[in-house]
């Protein structure tokens, strides 16, 4: 399933499909109307191809782009997926017990299915290379948030009813969390505390801020160390709450942003990344036999490019102190906070 070159770890392209239920509003639309409407990141040129090779179909019968669906009947497209790559770090399990596993996560990898990552995500790559560890009903459930280009400490449950736990734990801000992130300029010394609200700005690429109107967020800073440059410095930070980016945005308010977060006001090491960081800028397009359309060439890709798409943001530690549920679990260090 997977290839491992310079540095990447790749999934081998293989065939999935996405699924759906005709909605009461395609009722008497034609299939080719349809799946534009329901996938409408398809080219016409994909869209075109799959009907020719029989791979849109309705209850497992392949239809042709005039045929005439009906709501409530399963639709099926069948496509050949080809994922980004992410990079060739181990994902080391740290701590095991009949509830708990507890990762190491690295950067780069999405901890579940989002967008085009699959099988390059943690609990994939889990499943694949250690799956004495999965839970009876052979899933990993998660409990708690790492984008994609943030590495640290990572909790899986083994079970339905623990994951409820630990949730509810987190949700009630019985956990405490404690990152660590390198930001531009000199930040200020002793206790910092902010607590402006934060709401989705853009959805595509995800993009928050502070906003009144947003929800109720809260992150306490302290400063470890200004760096040999006199330019950046290492800052703990401790999120008492738990909104999308909190710990970027709330950096970015404070005119400290994270260094290599493009997004949020930092700089990338890389000089061709102009905007959001996605892995898939850096490869050339190569053409795919299976699916009759441009794909990426990873051989035009690398490392370097890819650490430059992952941000000096590190979860350290999630522990708890209540009474029924005492417990602490960190992870190293990476090499840009030693």
């Amino acid at each position: 399933m997977y290839q491992f070159s310079k540095g990447f770890r790749l999934v081998v392209p293989y065939v999935d499909r996405h699924v759906c239920v005709v909605k009461e509003c395609w009722n008497g639309l034609k299939a080719e109307e349809v799946l534009k409407l329901w996938l409408p990141f398809l080219a016409d040129r994909h869209v075109e191809c799959a009907f020719e090779t029989s791979r849109v179909q309705i209850d497992g019968i392949p239809v042709n782009p005039h045929t005439v669906l009906r709501s409530g009947r399963k639709l099926e497209h069948h496509f050949h997926r080809h994922e980004p790559e992410v990079l060739w770090d181990p994902v080391d399990v740290t701590y095991v017990d009949d509830q708990i596993i507890v990762v190491s996560k690295p950067c780069s990898i999405p901890v579940h299915p989002v967008g085009r990552y699959k099988r390059n995500t943690i609990l994939s790559i889990l499943e694949y290379e250690k799956p004495h560890l999965l839970a009876e009903n052979k899933q990993l459930r998660v409990v708690h948030r790492l984008d994609r280009l943030v590495s640290g400490v990572l909790l899986l449950a083994r079970s339905s009813a623990v994951a409820s736990d630990v949730c509810n734990l987190i949700l009630q801000c019985k956990v405490t969390k404690e990152y660590v992130a390198r930001v531009k300029g000199i930040f200020p010394s002793g206790r910092v505390e902010v607590c402006d609200p934060i709401r989705i700005l853009q959805e595509d690429p995800l993009v928050c801020g502070t906003c009144p109107q947003g929800k109720p967020a809260m992150t306490v800073f302290e400063r470890e160390a200004i760096l040999p440059n006199q330019c950046e410095s290492l800052v703990r930070c401790w999120p008492v709450t738990g909104r999308l980016h909190q710990i970027r945005v709330h950096l970015k308010a404070l005119g400290h942003p994270i260094v290599n977060d493009v997004r949020y006001g930092g700089v990338s090491a890389n000089p061709s990344i102009a905007s959001v960081p996605d892995p898939e800028n850096y490869a050339k397009m190569r053409w795919c036999e299976e699916c009759e359309a441009g794909t990426r060439d990873t051989s035009s890709v690398n490392r370097d490019d890819l650490v430059s798409t992952s941000i000096c943001l590190h979860a350290l530690s999630y522990a708890c102190s209540h009474p029924m549920h005492r417990w602490r679990f960190e992870v190293p260090r990476p090499h840009w906070a030693v």
